[in-house]
Formats: C-alpha cells, structure tokens, sequence
C-alpha cells in the first residue's frame, strides 16, 4: 500500500501472460487500485483495465527510483 492504495503485483515466467480468474477475483475482493504482472523481459504494456505488464528490470528500475526520489 502506497498513499492509502493497495497495489498486487503477479509474478509469471512467460514473456506474454495472459489475464487470469484469480487475479481478476484478487483485483476485487482485496480492493487493488491496479495489479501488474512482472515478466522476466519485454516491453511495458497495458493488458486489461487496472492491469499493466512490466519486464521485472524496468519494475526494479521504477521502485528504486521512487524510493530514492528521482
């Protein structure tokens, strides 16, 4: 949770994940402003609504910039 949003994040070993059940009922029932699913490589994509794709380097890249501030 960040700034009173709850974010999920969806680790999968495929380049090309595909929108899930579980995720669609986790996106509800836990009441996710926005999930991502993190792949090992690739190019950043919206996948459905809320759900966003990102390469688990780029992810590194977005966190440790947001906590240092740049």
């Amino acid at each position: 949770m960040k700034d009173g949003v709850h974010h999920g994040f969806e680790f999968k070993y495929t380049s090309s994940p595909k929108m899930t059940k579980s995720l669609s009922i986790a996106l509800e029932d836990l009441g996710l402003e926005t999930a991502t699913i993190i792949i090992p490589h690739g190019e950043a994509y919206p996948l459905a609504g809320r759900v966003r794709v990102c390469a688990l380097t780029e992810f590194i890249k977005s966190v440790a910039s947001s906590i240092i501030g740049q």
